[in-house]
């Protein structure tokens, strides 16, 4: 599955790095998740999409599968001690497969880190980073392949579809999970997202859930072009003391409007500014 991220046509990248964002609102556990190093992994069941995370059944469950459900249950197959609960137990298996609960309740274990690599997108900022007042992480990964499969999570590209996904419930293989958890309406195509998964969490409030990733991913921070000024204060001090922590230093910037068109650009910064991208090429 790596082959998904290598061959994914990255248009923030450079010769050692492939570059993802998440725009976020100044809440006080994303400005705190700064100087901490720290993501959270949401629950699926918390998403602003009510299809996400959703999977239907090429057919029905067979009776070898139903036996192996059950057992996992604690439900024993026994015809002459519990056939009668045995019975009960596959109908309301059957009626969760067809409400879509078996599978809700068990992503209820499941963490989801929701990145993008849509970083300059007006609707980003105003769906995400509360209407361009918020600010804008910039995440760096490896490319080289052994960097890359050594980390403990790895950031996997959404696929857009207009068809549901489906698949044989009888052969739940690493694919249909990928399938069933990486793929969403072709409605949200211009997020351009980015998931790193993890599962077991006990509950959807589980603390667990919090992720130190690694320091050196951070690489910088841009605020959006209606932050405020105290706000911007909050980030200013988060950066300091990741500093004081670490002697990491990360550099600041601010989203500005471009004047003569419908886009951002971010000055000064190595990947996002649009207007000085422009202005190098032409000489």
């Amino acid at each position: 599955m790596l082959n998904l991220i290598q061959n994914y046509p990255f248009q923030y990248q450079d010769e050692n790095y492939f570059y993802l964002y998440r725009h976020m609102s100044f809440e006080d556990y994303y400005v705190s998740g700064i100087k901490n190093s720290t993501l959270y992994f949401s629950s699926p069941a918390n998403f602003n999409d009510p299809f996400d995370s959703s999977f239907a059944l090429a057919e029905q469950p067979t009776k070898d599968f139903h036996k192996k459900i059950l057992k996992n249950l604690g439900v024993q197959a026994n015809p002459a001690q519990q056939i009668l609960n045995r019975k009960k137990s596959q109908k309301l298996l059957d009626q969760s497969f067809r409400e879509g609960s078996f599978f809700e309740e068990r992503f209820k274990k499941v963490g989801i880190i929701c990145l993008n690599h849509h970083p300059l997108s007006i609707l980003m900022w105003s769906h995400y980073a509360n209407y361009h007042k918020g600010f804008l992480i910039e995440l760096k990964f490896p490319k080289d392949s052994k960097k890359l499969e050594s980390l403990d999570y790895l950031p996997f590209p959404v696929t857009y579809s207009a068809e549901f996904p489906r698949g044989n419930i009888d052969n739940f293989d690493e694919i249909q999970v990928y399938k069933m958890l990486y793929t969403k309406s072709q409605d949200w195509a211009y997020e351009h997202e980015f998931r790193i998964l993890a599962t077991g969490f006990k509950s959807t409030d589980d603390q667990l859930r919090i992720y130190e990733y690694p320091k050196s991913w951070l690489t910088s921070i841009i605020l959006g072009c209606k932050t405020s000024k105290i706000d911007a204060d909050r980030i200013r001090c988060a950066v300091n003391a990741l500093t004081a922590k670490t002697n990491q230093k990360i550099k600041i910037y601010e989203a500005q409007k471009c004047l003569n068109s419908f886009a951002l650009t971010v000055p000064n910064h190595p990947r996002l500014d649009v207007l000085g991208k422009s202005k190098r090429k032409k000489k």
